[in-house]
């Protein structure tokens, strides 16, 4: 049941409180006198009133006072100022006070009343449902939010530790997402007692779908791992065969998104790296017997192509070997080339490595990167360094 609308006249005339009650009441709405400020205020508290009419001269409190008052505890409560012909200053005083329109009195014209009121009541309709629409985005933004740091939280969850050492190989990663979520994405892991496998992928776009796809990615490769364990399948010992497989997977599951990534499985006991290349750029950094090259594989990222292949590639693991792979959000970060080529760009990737860096904190703060970094893209960083001997 709609609701009577009430308005509340503050005048000490009481002619002009029953003039204004008997043209307001015949239009339905509900109408409160007041003959002074004092008693006017303690209607609004007790009332809550729709649209105060206010006069503004009256003995005891001044009506200025009176709207400061009114403005100050009730905001939003419209304020329609009542003022003899000679009191303009006045009105425009009470305009500054926050007052929502003025009359002037006699009101020869009961259309100007009516108008008045409706066009004050209908503003204040329309501030409430501001309000209200405000509220509900704030809360549905604060529940976003709350989502995404349990996104966060799960997704840390899934990534290795910071620093791992497997068979004398030495692991570490960083993550800095440009928001809560990250669509950069890093693994390593044990495959069985002679390989290790590791990857660095990048899924496009940012925030909670492309995190969904890291989850996702996590969870395929975990599966192709436990084929391994429970049936013999050894698709995720061999890198090409294990892109191809997760290109069919993703393009099965429709998420709408794609990502570059690079895979490597390490044998522990041979010295020997095998690797597969999806569309993964910048092109990893090795370091050998103390010389810094870029392997460039190029190949398709995974989710595209209906029938996508990826070629493997061999690579020995000599003694002192590092490889340093880092997402293109590290590109966008690091100061500009002086040409933009891709050699430069190498050089400033490499800079670090040829200065002996390996340790990842260390290559970290080369790259200026600090905890809690964010910038308009995700950078995530994998290092993997092979034992010394002899």
């Amino acid at each position: 049941m709609k609701r009577t609308a009430t308005v509340l006249t503050i005048d000490d005339d009481r002619f002009v409180r029953r003039a204004f009650a008997n043209i307001l009441s015949h239009r339905g709405y509900r109408v409160l006198e007041a003959e002074d400020g004092a008693s006017g205020l303690n209607t609004i508290l007790r009332d809550h009133p729709d649209v105060v009419l206010l006069d503004l001269r009256m003995p005891g409190m001044d009506g200025l006072d009176v709207l400061s008052i009114i403005t100050e505890r009730e905001s939003e409560l419209p304020v329609i100022v009542v003022s003899g012909a000679d009191a303009v200053d006045d009105a425009i005083q009470a305009l500054k006070r926050g007052a929502w329109d003025y009359l002037t009195k006699p009101i020869d014209d009961i259309a100007l009343l009516e108008t008045a009121v409706g066009r004050a009541m209908e503003r204040a309709r329309l501030m409430r449902e501001n309000h209200e629409y405000q509220r509900r985005i704030e809360e549905a933004l604060e529940q976003l939010r709350r989502d995404q740091e349990a996104g966060r939280a799960i997704q840390n969850q899934l990534l290795p530790p910071q620093e791992q050492m497997l068979d004398g190989y030495q692991l570490s990663r960083r993550l800095f997402p440009s928001a809560i979520l990250s669509g950069d994405f890093v693994d390593y892991f044990r495959i069985d007692r002679d390989r290790i496998g590791f990857y660095i992928a990048d899924v496009a776009g940012h925030g909670s779908a492309s995190a969904f796809v890291t989850v996702m990615l996590k969870t395929l490769m975990r599966q192709y791992h436990g084929g391994l364990i429970n049936e013999g399948d050894d698709t995720i010992c061999d890198p090409a065969r294990t892109l191809e497989r997760l290109n069919q997977d993703i393009r099965h599951h429709h998420v709408d998104k794609h990502l570059t990534m690079f895979y490597g499985v390490v044998d522990v006991r041979a010295d020997q790296l095998a690797f597969a290349n999806a569309g993964h750029y910048p092109y990893p950094l090795v370091r050998v017997a103390g010389e810094v090259v870029s392997i460039e594989r190029p190949g398709r990222p995974v989710g595209l192509f209906p029938q996508a292949t990826y070629q493997r590639h061999d690579l020995p693991v000599g003694n002192d070997f590092l490889m340093l792979l880092v997402s293109d959000g590290l590109l966008e970060h690091l100061p500009a080339a002086e040409d933009g080529t891709v050699h430069q760009r190498d050089e400033l990737l490499s800079e670090p490595l040829r200065r002996g860096v390996e340790d990842m904190s260390d290559l970290v703060a080369r790259y200026g990167l600090k905890d809690g970094h964010t910038g308009s893209d995700d950078i995530a960083i994998l290092m993997v360094k092979g034992p010394r001997r002899g």
